[in-house]
């Protein structure tokens, strides 16, 4: 799986990717995945989002987003379930919400006003 998830981030293939990513969370296989930085953006240290989030917060929020639970989280990103729910509740401080819902529908929002491609 590391193979094709590689081919498919040297071919830009983003749909692909996240397809790839999420067979790998549901079969809760560890993906060695290597930080990847958008062409001719500078690196951003840990946080890539407009709202402060790191890069595991935008992975944490895309399982918020498909109604994972933090217990599921955990299972998925191979950490405590109490991390998980930090990681939520930083979420939705730095979203400025109050619930899961929110803050997923701010990823889906945010998604929807990106060009394709992006």
């Amino acid at each position: 799986m590391n193979t094709a998830r590689r081919i498919a981030v040297d071919l830009d293939a983003i749909p692909l990717r996240d397809h790839i990513d999420r067979l790998a969370r549901l079969a809760h296989i560890c993906l060695t995945v290597p930080r990847e930085t958008p062409a001719g953006s500078a690196e951003t240290g840990t946080s890539d989002d407009r709202h402060g989030l790191t890069r595991r917060e935008i992975e944490v929020l895309g399982l918020v987003a498909e109604g994972f639970t933090n217990g599921e989280i955990g299972q998925s990103l191979f950490i405590a379930r109490k991390t998980a729910g930090v990681h939520v509740s930083n979420i939705l401080r730095k979203l400025g919400v109050t619930n899961r819902v929110e803050a997923a529908t701010v990823l889906l929002a945010e998604s929807a006003a990106r060009p394709p491609g992006n």
